[in-house]
């Protein structure tokens, strides 16, 4: 992984947008299309001349919040090493931005597969257990994510799943932040998220499990224009897959429902919910084999998902 810093190919004036880098940059990204706007920077196909790889490039501009979190990223990229997280190629800088470059994933995300139904309830299943793997691996090495949601979870073309974005992750202990402000997508943070409080893991199981029953019943019962509201949506409802989804595995059911409990001290850890989520994929695969899938579960399970999650410990 380079470090390199290289001079500014171009220098723009403050008429040029800010997170539009463009033309060959830093010396050898020749950008070609954006892929994606985040709060810390703009994502963009670009092909790297001095590797002949395309590759993801996260253009981050100078600035000094930005600078720490793009920092951040770097470190986060550098502790983990995983299949299900997405791999930092390269970091280099200029006088204008940070550029991050990813190994590029060619696909679609999680939000879009929900959407167009391109997985089952057991590939629903398989698909948030890769990420609670991913998740297991972050916690281990001291990272907590802290964004998780079906937009930073990437499907690629052969069914590898890829969590990215790790620009506003926790290092190391819960208050290593990176400034005072509530960090993350408030539809999925967990309650001492909006509140502000001290984070663990348990706030990433939290968003894990709030995907898959978004996923598994087509509803998020805790989306919120505001954190005010959403925390009174918190304090009012407590969501149960149990009752929503009684279809679907029994223990699979507990350990989600565990999973969105208020108290992060009650939730299972990420391995445990991502063990409890492959075996209630196998259940429903089963069914569908011996001919008991209940209505909805008919359809043969996505053929390119499930060889990859097989790595996660089915035989």
């Amino acid at each position: 992984m380079g470090g390199a810093v290289t001079a500014s190919a171009t220098r723009r004036g403050p008429a040029v947008p800010a997170l539009w880098p463009e033309g060959v940059v830093a010396g050898r990204f020749h950008v070609r299309s954006v892929l994606g706007v985040g709060g810390t920077g703009t994502v963009f196909e670009a092909h790297d001349e001095t590797t002949g790889e395309d590759v993801a490039l996260k253009a981050i501009p100078r600035d000094e919040t930005l600078d720490r979190r793009a920092r951040r990223e770097l470190r986060v990229a550098q502790t983990l090493d995983h299949p299900a997280v997405v791999r930092l190629l390269d970091y280099v800088e200029d006088d204008d931005y940070a550029y991050m470059a990813f190994e590029l994933v060619r696909g679609q995300d999680l939000t879009s597969a929900f959407r167009d139904g391109v997985l089952d309830d057991a590939g629903v299943l398989r698909a948030v257990a890769a990420v609670c793997d991913a998740l297991a691996h972050a916690h281990a090495h001291g990272v907590v994510h802290r964004d998780v949601k079906p937009g930073n979870v990437l499907l690629r073309d052969d069914g590898v799943l890829k969590l990215t974005d790790f620009g506003v992750a926790l290092v190391d202990h819960p208050d290593a932040t990176i400034d005072d402000r509530i960090l993350g997508t408030p539809a999925y943070m967990a309650p001492e998220q909006v509140g502000g409080r001290v984070l663990t893991g348990a706030a990433d199981v939290w968003a894990a499990a709030l995907m898959a029953f978004e996923a598994l019943t087509g509803e998020n019962p805790y989306r919120a224009r505001t954190p005010r509201d959403l925390a009174d949506r918190h304090a009012a409802v407590t969501a149960t897959l149990t009752t929503a989804r009684p279809d679907l595995p029994p223990a699979t059911l507990r350990a989600i429902d565990r999973a969105l409990l208020p108290d992060p001290d009650r939730r299972p850890e990420a391995g445990a919910l991502r063990d409890a989520l492959l075996a209630g994929a196998r259940t429903l695969e089963r069914r569908v084999v011996d001919g008991t899938a209940t209505q909805g579960l008919e359809r043969e399970p996505q053929a390119p998902v499930r060889p990859r999650l097989r790595a996660l410990g089915d035989a």
